[in-house]
């Protein structure tokens, strides 16, 4: 964490991310809001609420349902999310919102994905083509078992397991080494890699 690449909390989903790694130029002024819930209007749900009833010191925010999506790269629900949709592909203030699809920030950033439009940063290509190729390929996460998504094969040579990346990182058991951090690109050849619990030589915790 730095001057220009602060820690930001959504003020209704409490998701925490870098500015660096969710493409946020400045810290914005006032509450802030991820692009998930930007696009269910929950900020400007809470601007009328605010409009309405001045907060009170001490008062609690109004909670928030979880928002209807899921990453389509993994099973995981929880976490920070861009739109992944093709070129030209938009959804207008009139459309059904659940109609757009979803991936973690780091889903996209193993798989590849580039932004549609680097001067937004709230949008990247779409995941379809990939998912297809997994699944037409009948792989499977060698830890959660699920064939949902996208996948990263275990870097040792000859292992055949693969891996949702949100799944090597809860596990615990995993080595997982990402191709940039907080303060940005990483120099490695190693970099957006993964290896299996059988070969990250990691002692599981009692």
């Amino acid at each position: 964490v730095s001057v220009d690449n602060q820690i930001l909390f959504c003020e209704a989903c409490n998701v925490a991310v870098h500015q660096k790694c969710y493409g946020i130029p400045r810290v914005p002024e006032g509450d802030y809001f991820c692009n998930a819930c930007r696009h269910y209007g929950r900020d400007k749900i809470a601007a009328e609420q605010a409009s309405r009833f001045a907060l009170s010191a001490g008062a609690k925010r109004p909670k928030h349902k979880p928002l209807p999506i899921s990453c389509e790269a993994c099973p995981r629900k929880q976490g920070a999310f861009l739109r992944t949709m093709e070129v030209g592909e938009d959804i207008g203030p009139g459309d059904d919102p659940t109609k757009a699809k979803w991936i973690h920030v780091t889903c996209a950033k193993w798989m590849g994905l580039d932004y549609i439009d680097h001067g937004k940063t709230d949008a990247v290509e779409s995941v379809q083509d990939l998912k297809a190729s997994f699944h037409d390929n009948y792989v499977q996460c060698y830890l959660c078992e699920s064939e949902r998504g996208c996948f990263n094969r275990c870097n040792e040579t000859g292992c055949e397991r693969w891996i949702h990346v949100t799944c090597a990182r809860s596990s615990g058991l995993c080595r997982v080494i990402h191709g940039e951090n907080s303060m940005g690109s990483i120099e490695s050849d190693r970099k957006w890699k993964l290896w299996c619990p059988e070969h990250s030589g990691i002692e599981p915790e009692d």
